[in-house]
């Protein structure tokens, strides 16, 4: 599955639900995707929690990802350790890793509550 789709189907998951949502309240964030095998699109969190994902690049992104999509969605699925990856070269950020570090903990709270 595509990345871009695997997080557009987390996002109707969290937007659906008040208690996801209460996971991701305060983060406002947008984080862009540069994954090889797939078009930038970015991810937007917003102050209530809810989550965007647009097609193309954000003027000023939080933070910009990039890495291949076999890794990202291994990463997002928790098959893969961000932090790993990041130290062997196959994710790089650029931007505020400390926003994408809250992210990847958010996100490993929602992985035990939804099946992505």
């Amino acid at each position: 599955m595509a990345v871009r789709s695997l997080l557009a189907r987390l996002a109707e998951l969290v937007n659906g639900s008040d208690e996801l949502k209460g996971l991701f309240r305060g983060m406002s964030a947008v984080y862009q995707y540069r994954l090889s095998g797939e078009d930038p699109f970015y991810v937007e969190i917003r102050d209530d929690g809810s989550i965007a994902v647009s097609d193309g690049e954000h003027s000023s992104p939080t933070a910009t990802i990039e890495s291949s999509s076999e890794v990202m969605e291994k990463i997002i699925r928790g098959e893969l350790d961000g932090v790993a990856a990041y130290f062997r070269g196959q994710l790089k950020i650029h931007g505020d890793l400390m926003s994408v570090q809250r992210l990847a903990n958010v996100l490993s709270r929602v992985r035990g509550r939804v099946q992505l």
